[in-house]
C-alpha cells in the first residue's frame, strides 16, 4: 500500500510540473482584470489569449463571481471550459473527458485512500468518501470494520455492532467500499452483525469452499454472488486457485475437527446436517444462522379484565421453549407484554421481569412512555435491521381478534394514563393489514423484513431465511392474505369465521391453540428440542379440534378450523385436510405446496 500511495504523490507532482495549478488570480486577455472566484473547484490555467479558462469541478454545485456578475450553474465532476468576455462569464462548455480526482490533491475526498488506490485498486469513487453509501468511509471498509462477539457457550455467539462493556472475541472484516452489502445477505455492511457470511471470523479463509460449489449440499447462492461481485474482498487460495478452508471457522481456538458447533450459532453440526440444507432445511453447518423471535402476550388498557392472563402465560411458555429448549439467545427473543387485571388485582410484570422487552403498542408517542421500552413497530425495526438471508424469524401473538381482521395489540405498557382522554387510541384494535403492510403510525412487518408488499403494492426483497408466524386469536384466519409472503409459514388458531376456545377456566389459564388441558398445543410440542413446524402444527390442530376445552365467556364450545398457509398465495384453506396424512403423501414431497416448508423447517 505504501508503494501505491507514493505513486499517487508522483502523479500529482507531474501534474504540477506540466502547468496545472490551484486557484489563480492574474490578469488575462480580453481586458479581464481578475479571474472569477469559484467554489467547489480549482482553475487549471490563467486566462489565455482567447479568454478561456479551464476549471476542475469537485462537486455538482459551482458558483462563480466576478466584478460585474454572479453566475451559478450545476456541473458534473470533471474539467470544463469557461469563456470570459469583459469580465463576464458568457459560456461554459461541458467537457466530454472527465477527471474524477483533484489534480493537486492526493486524496480528493479525504477518506483516507489516495485517488490512485481508489481508481486502480478498489474501483471506488475518489470524490466520494463513502462510495457505496453504506455509512462507512471507503478507508474504514478497506482497513476493516470491527464486531464484538459475546460467547454464550452452548447458545452460541452474539455479534455486537456497538462495543459492549465486555466481550469474548473481536473480529475485523475487510468489506468492499463499492458494495453496500458485501455479502449480499440483505443488510448493509454498517449494521450487519456478520458482514462476511463466508468468513465469519474475518481471517481471510473461507468458512468452507462447499459454500460456492453448486454441486454441494451446502452451496449458498447469495455467497456465490457476493464473491463474484466483490473487488476488494480477498480470500486465501491454493496454487490451483481454489479457496482454502478455515480450520477454525468461529475463531474460538478449537479446531473444526473437535468443535461440535463449528459456526458458533448454538445449533450443533449434527443437528444442522440432519435438519438443515442437506435435507432441504434452512440452517447451514458452515454459516452462522441467527434465530430471532418476537412474542406478543396480550393487549388492552390498564384495568381491562378482558386482557386475559392466558395471553401472558402462553407468551411466556413460547419464550421458555425457545430459550430453554432450542438454545435461542435471550438477547434475540423479544417478549412484549401488557399488564393483566384479575378481579381487583393488577398483575404487572413489566418493571420486574428482565425477560420483558416492551409492550404490544403501535405508534405511541415515545415521550409519554415510561422507561422508553419499545413497542411492536419499534421491535420490528430493531430486528429488521439485524436479520439476514441466513436467519430465522418467529412472530407469535396471543390476544383478542375480531371477525373484521383485527388484533387487539395496543397495550398499557407503562404509559401515564392519569387522563385517559389524552390517549383515545389506547385499547384500539389494529388490523393485520396495518401490522404487516404498515399504516400512517408505523412501518409494517413486510417492509422491515422483506418478502411481502406494503399498501402501495411495493414489494420488498426478502432478507430472512424462513419466517414462522403463529397467531392465537379469534378469527385469525382472516389475516392470512395480509400475512402471506415469501418463505413464510403462517399458522392461525381459527379461520376467519370462528373464535377460539380456552384450556381450563377462562380467562386465567391458556388458549387451547397454545396449550390444551390434555397435553396438546403449539407450545406443548415446541418444548421438544427436535421438532418440525409440521409436528407443532399437528399438535395445535388436535388441541383446537379435538382436545378437552372450555368455551369462551360469550360463545358455546366450538371446533375451530386451524389454518396454515405456506405457499405465499394467502389462501384461507385448511390445506392439511384435518390430518397430516395428506401432507405426508402430497405436500411434503412437492416443494412450493402448503405443507412442504413446515415439514422441512426445524428451529
Amino acid at each position: 500500500m505504501f508503494g501505491k500511495r507514493l505513486l499517487g504523490v508522483l502523479l500529482v507532482f507531474v501534474l504540477l510540473a506540466t502547468g496545472f495549478s490551484g486557484n489563480v488570480s492574474a490578469s488575462g486577455g480580453g481586458g479581464c482584470g481578475c479571474l472569477p472566484v469559484v467554489d467547489h473547484g480549482v482553475f487549471l490555467n490563467n486566462t489565455t489569449d482567447d479568454n478561456t479558462l479551464l476549471v476542475w469541478v469537485d462537486s455538482g454545485d459551482i458558483f462563480f463571481t466576478s466584478s460585474y456578475n454572479d453566475y451559478y450553474n450545476y456541473l458534473p465532476y470533471g474539467v470544463h471550459t469557461i469563456r470570459v468576455e469583459a469580465e463576464r462569464i458568457v459560456q461554459i462548455k461541458v467537457s466530454t473527458t472527465k477527471i474524477y480526482s483533484h489534480p493537486t490533491v492526493l486524496d480528493t475526498d479525504q477518506d483516507g485512500l489516495n485517488d490512485l488506490e481508489e481508481a486502480n485498486v478498489y474501483h471506488s469513487n475518489p470524490t466520494k468518501p463513502d462510495t457505496d453509501g453504506d455509512g462507512l468511509l471507503d478507508s474504514t471498509e478497506v482497513d476493516g470494520i470491527t464486531r464484538w462477539v459475546v460467547d454464550h457457550d452452548t447458545k452460541g455467539y452474539l455479534f455486537m455492532v456497538e462495543q459492549p462493556d465486555s466481550w469474548s472475541f473481536q473480529f475485523s472484516y475487510q468489506t468492499d467500499p463499492i458494495l453496500a452489502d458485501t455479502d449480499f445477505d440483505g443488510q448493509p455492511d454498517n449494521r450487519d452483525p456478520v458482514p462476511l457470511d463466508f468468513d465469519m471470523d474475518g481471517d481471510g479463509y473461507i468458512n468452507n469452499k462447499n459454500l460456492v460449489d453448486p454441486n454441494s449440499d451446502y452451496y449458498t447462492l447469495h455467497i456465490n454472488v457476493a464473491l463474484s461481485r466483490s473487488v476488494s474482498v480477498v480470500l486465501y487460495k491454493n496454487s490451483n486457485g481454489d479457496y482454502i478452508n478455515d480450520d477454525d471457522i468461529d475463531g474460538d481456538g478449537v479446531p473444526n475437527t473437535n468443535d461440535e458447533d463449528v459456526d458458533g450459532d448454538g445449533m450443533s453440526n449434527t443437528y444442522e446436517d440432519n435438519y438443515g440444507v442437506p435435507n432441504e432445511g434452512w440452517q447451514n453447518t458452515y454459516v452462522y444462522n441467527a434465530r430471532y423471535a418476537i412474542i406478543v402476550g396480550g393487549g388492552g388498557l390498564l384495568g381491562d379484565e378482558g386482557n386475559y392472563r392466558a395471553f401472558w402465560l402462553d407468551a411466556l411458555e413460547t419464550y421458555k421453549a425457545l430459550v430453554d429448549d432450542h438454545n435461542f439467545l435471550e438477547e434475540d427473543v423479544y417478549l412484549l407484554y401488557s399488564p393483566v387485571k384479575i378481579g381487583d388485582h393488577l398483575e404487572d410484570h413489566s418493571n420486574g421481569d428482565s425477560r420483558i422487552d416492551g409492550w404490544p403498542s403501535w405508534g405511541l408517542d415515545e415521550s409519554k412512555v415510561s422507561g422508553s421500552k419499545p413497542g411492536l413497530e419499534d421491535t420490528f425495526k430493531i430486528v429488521g435491521e439485524k436479520i439476514g438471508l441466513n436467519d430465522l424469524i418467529i412472530f407469535t401473538v396471543a390476544t383478542h381478534g375480531g371477525m373484521n381482521g383485527v388484533l387487539r395489540l395496543v397495550g398499557y405498557g407503562g404509559l401515564n394514563i392519569s387522563d385517559p382522554e389524552q390517549h383515545p387510541y389506547l385499547g384500539a384494535l389494529l388490523s393485520y393489514r396495518s401490522i404487516f403492510k404498515g399504516n400512517w403510525q408505523g412501518v409494517g412487518f413486510n417492509e422491515r423484513f422483506g418478502g411481502g408488499k406494503n399498501n402501495e403494492e411495493t414489494y420488498f426483497t426478502r432478507h430472512y431465511a424462513i419466517a414462522i408466524i403463529a397467531i392465537g386469536a379469534c378469527y385469525s384466519g382472516k389475516g392470512i392474505p395480509d400475512m402471506a409472503g415469501e418463505n413464510r409459514i403462517i399458522i392461525t388458531s381459527s379461520d376467519g369465521t370462528k373464535s377460539y376456545t380456552y384450556s381450563g377456566d377462562p380467562p386465567n389459564e391458556h388458549i387451547a391453540f397454545f396449550q390444551e388441558i390434555n397435553g396438546q398445543g403449539f407450545n406443548v410440542k415446541l418444548h421438544q428440542a427436535t421438532v418440525s413446524i409440521a409436528e407443532i402444527y399437528e399438535s395445535a390442530y388436535y388441541a383446537c379440534r379435538y382436545g378437552e376445552k372450555k368455551s369462551t365467556p360469550l360463545l358455546e364450545d366450538t371446533e375451530e378450523d386451524i389454518h396454515i398457509d405456506e405457499s405465499g398465495d394467502g389462501t384461507n384453506v385448511d390445506v392439511y385436510g384435518h390430518t397430516l396424512s395428506y401432507v405426508k403423501k402430497f405436500g411434503a414431497t412437492q416443494q412450493g405446496y402448503d405443507g412442504w416448508l413446515s415439514y422441512h423447517t426445524y428451529i
